[in-house]
């Protein structure tokens, strides 16, 4: 019992002093990510796996609370019957069922963050066991697990929700009851291993791989170093088998159960294992392994300089003190070396596609072992890492003990045993945390609306994503609150009848636009409802703001509005079409997500010119006839006001085609004749309902240089001399949500996209893009000096930083000034070209904020007269 409350205040203490802030609030916010680069630790509902396990755990916790169907993952790729959502498995047990006491009690964050604590405290507990075997003293042993806890891959996996994380801890279980297994034929080892390795079966794939690998070569060596030599002993060989007898029997079971549920990557993107370029993503660096600057996933493979430290010392006594080799048996140090060799291993595996060679190793055993070509992320192989160093850190802590130091200069030494590593890990964990949501009230009335009527709620969540975005984990939370179900989901491995039948067939609803056909294969389903997530919708979705699909939503005579909070809006859909007199047609203007830049075109026979007038500092220059450039595709719905914007200039007929699909639609015939640049308007030609759009631009004789096309929607024209144009907010594109009185855009404290830092001098002298949580145009603005003014309105004190703003021109930041309530905010800049022009405001956070407009006035006129 004292070893348990021991290695339970350990790990307490280990827990809030990586995971702080969490303690202050883990009734209400569970961790994001181990890595904090935004104004505050805590934000609101961020996106990521650690909700999407959540949702998993939750589910069954519901289930034990008799209110989802046993086995039943009911809430997500609904496609209209439940039955087919039966989905037998373990659901990451015993995590969940950790979660689900905490749930019941004090709610889904305490329960989540209760469960995380568990994972850490069996993790140590069972380290300080493992080390123990080979150290000469519990207490050299509880600072090697001390130590080897710390490590950064730890606490990333943890705080990013992988369920890595929290299955780690069965890692050193599996080696620590085979070790007593084998060497001291230890029923209760035995049974400890079978436990381990079972239950890591249940919560996490790579553990369970990884665990599987090692045990039988763990399990030879310890029989080859064992003290009594059995090799020719019948009687031992029958008690260590009956000892492995656990282990061998809920193995074999765990093998069985990982084969029935791969049976179920068959018909998903998984089914081939991952693709080389796909490991190639997440590979790190062996820079990583040392380095203390942001390398991203290369830090999780962080083991800092203390721990190897203290292993050199260690191998460096065995060889040169008679001493030290005297107090080490011939076994731990045998079990030393190897534990060198297979760390040495272990990071030349886990660098993946960077290893030596171009990651020789990796693709042998991606070639040569069963089923790890599965593996995306290499660094996964690091959850042995800690339990192979606390061995090492066990034997060498002992050596360096019976130097017969002075006891106060040993009792130094371990301390630093403890601090230096401390101060090395700590430095790669800052945790950003997300606030869970307890309610959602357009959900809410989505349910409650359903259920009125006596049926299920069924949705679909724009946007539709392929299945598997982490923004769809957003969806799970917040159908998991009220058992919405939704066509939607999140899932690594998806299956290919959802990207055909469900993603393909309705992704025209991402821009807004759904005929009447696919309305009723909708409600054929069962799904009566469209929500729409406005502040999780990144420009990738959509050729232009969300703006563009929310009011092609409000628009559609078969929508019907039943609800908004906050940033999401949900709607009815109807069986017949609304009156059209009550249909609010919203004609507006439409910024461009993207724009083409002429010279970034592969054909090598097309010369690319340097132009400081020219955007991004360098043209495309057509002058052979017949030659061609193209847009990207982008898929699209009919709008009105759909055009190109062409920047050209030159002496040239040019023949204009426009696609649909890869089919040339229509063409026409473009006359220019300058020498200066100057934007062509050239109106688009969508499909007749929606499909993939571009444009193609080629000579039929003189000379043209082509410098960007941009695609967009509604009229623009640059304000001339005296003239202002007023742009309302909610044409932005924005994070936070609009307000459909005013039609600004609001901002709340904690509330704010990832990565983001805020407005301050020293951020806006580092961007080199577009970085505002709201902003565009995007499009051109001729020559001249202009003057740019934000309207707002704030509750806040005169004179508190509410952000700030700078404007992007070509490849220019100019004028960042700052937003203060009580103070207009105003500033002009020189256009000296007619680049595209977008304004970014960064928001501080500090207090809410509602942006009304931005108004570009053109003062050359002023400017000329002083």
């Amino acid at each position: 019992m004292l070893r348990v409350l021991t290695s339970g205040a350990f790990a307490l203490a280990l827990w809030m002093a990586f995971t702080w802030p969490l303690p202050m609030l883990c009734v209400k916010a569970i961790p994001a990510y181990s890595q904090n680069v935004e104004c505050d630790h805590a934000r609101h509902m961020i996106p990521g796996d650690h909700l999407q396990l959540m949702y998993h755990f939750w589910l069954l916790s519901d289930m034990l609370a008799g209110r989802t169907a046993f086995f039943h993952n009911t809430y997500e790729f609904n496609t209209g019957d439940d039955a087919e959502r039966f989905q037998p498995g373990a659901y990451y047990l015993p995590f969940s069922a950790v979660f689900a006491v905490g749930n019941a009690l004090f709610g889904r964050s305490l329960g989540w963050n209760l469960a995380g604590f568990v994972s850490v405290w069996g993790m140590f507990a069972f380290l300080w066991g493992l080390a123990q075997r080979y150290a000469s003293s519990r207490t050299l042993a509880l600072i090697a697990a001390a130590t080897t806890a710390m490590l950064p891959f730890r606490w990333s996996t943890l705080m990013g929700g992988s369920p890595t994380g929290f299955t780690i801890m069965w890692v050193p279980a599996v080696l620590l009851g085979l070790d007593m297994a084998v060497r001291d034929e230890s029923h209760k080892g035995g049974v400890l291993a079978g436990v381990a390795i079972a239950f890591s079966a249940m919560a996490d794939h790579h553990v369970f791989f990884f665990s599987a690998l090692v045990a039988p070569v763990w399990c030879v060596f310890l029989w080859l170093i064992r003290k009594d030599r059995p090799w020719f002993s019948l009687q031992r060989y029958v008690a260590t088998a009956i000892a492995l007898a656990p282990p061998l029997l809920l193995g074999g079971v765990s093998l069985v159960y990982r084969f029935v549920k791969a049976q179920g990557l068959a018909g998903t993107d998984m089914a081939q294992g991952r693709a080389v370029s796909e490991v190639t993503l997440f590979s790190p660096t062996w820079q990583g392994l040392f380095s203390f600057g942001e390398l991203g996933m290369s830090n999780h493979i962080f083991i800092g300089y203390a721990i190897p430290c203290f292993l050199l010392i260690g191998v460096i006594l065995i060889c040169t003190s008679a001493r030290c080799r005297e107090a080490v048996t011939l076994q731990n140090r045998l079990v030393f070396g190897a534990v060198l060799i297979a760390m040495g291993g272990l990071i030349l595996l886990s660098l993946g596609t960077n290893g030596p060679g171009g990651g020789r190793a990796f693709e042998l055993c991606r070639r040569y072992i069963p089923k790890f070509s599965m593996i995306r992320q290499p660094t996964k192989l690091f959850c042995l890492a800690p339990s192979l160093l606390a061995i090492g850190m066990a034997v060498s802590l002992s050596v360096m003990r019976n130097l017969k130091l002075p006891k106060l200069c040993l009792t130094v030494l371990m301390g630093i045993g403890l601090i230096w590593p401390l101060a090395e890990f700590r430095q790669h964990v800052n945790p950003t945390l997300s606030l869970v949501a307890e309610e959602q009230g357009a959900y809410a009335a989505v349910a409650e609306d359903a259920r009125m009527r006596n049926k299920d709620p069924r949705v679909v969540v724009v946007p539709l994503w392929p299945g598997n975005s982490a923004w769809s984990s957003l969806y799970e939370h917040y159908c998991s609150l009220y058992r919405v179900r939704m066509i939607n989901g999140y899932s690594p491995s998806v299956p290919h009848a959802y990207r055909k039948e469900i993603f393909e067939r309705f992704e025209s609803i991402n821009k807004g636009a759904l005929r009447d056909d696919q309305l009723d294969a909708l409600t054929e389903r069962g799904v009566e409802y469209v929500i729409l997530h406005e502040d999780a919708f990144p420009e990738k979705v959509c050729p232009f703001p969300v703006a563009f699909t929310l009011h092609g939503l409000q628009a559609h005579p078969r929508l019907s509005l039943l609800k908004r909070e906050g940033a999401i809006w949900a709607f009815r859909i109807l069986n017949t079409p609304r009156d059209a007199a009550s249909i609010d047609k919203v004609s507006a203007l439409y910024f461009p997500t993207l724009r083409w830049e002429y010279e970034r075109t592969r054909q090598e026979a097309v010369p690319k010119v340097d132009d400081e007038t020219a955007s991004g500092h360098r043209y495309a220059s057509l002058s052979v006839p017949g030659v061609m450039l193209d847009t990207k595709r982008l898929h699209m719905s009919a709008a009105d006001g759909l055009k190109w914007l062409v920047r050209a200039r030159g002496h040239a007929k040019v023949q204009v085609n426009h696609l649909v699909e890869d089919a040339v639609v229509s063409s026409e015939t473009l006359e220019i004749d300058h020498d200066a640049w100057k934007w062509h308007e050239i109106p688009a030609s969508p499909p007749e309902d929606y499909g993939q759009i571009g444009l193609r631009m080629g000579l039929i004789d003189g000379a043209l240089d082509l410098d960007v096309a941009l695609l967009m929607a509604g009229e623009w024209k640059s304000p001339s001399p005296g003239d202002t144009i007023n742009l309302p907010a909610g044409l932005f594109f924005h994070a936070g949500y609009t307000d459909p009185d005013t039609g600004g855009v609001v901002f709340e404290p904690q509330a704010v996209p990832a990565a983001y830092r805020g407005f301050d001098k020293e951020t806006v002298s580092c961007i080199r893009g577009n970085m505002g949580i709201l902003y565009g145009p995007r499009l051109p603005l001729e020559s001249g000096v202009y003057d740019v003014e934000v309207t707002f309105a704030s509750s806040a004190q005169a004179g508190t930083t509410l952000g700030g703003f700078y404007i992007r021109s070509g490849e220019s930041i100019v004028c960042p000034t700052p937003v203060e309530a009580g103070a207009p905010a105003r500033a002009r800049f020189v256009q000296a070209h007619s680049f595209p022009v977008t304004f970014n405001f960064l928001y501080s956070g500090k207090a809410p904020i509602r942006i009304e407009s931005v108004r570009f006035t053109n003062v050359s006129n002023q400017v000329e007269t002083q």
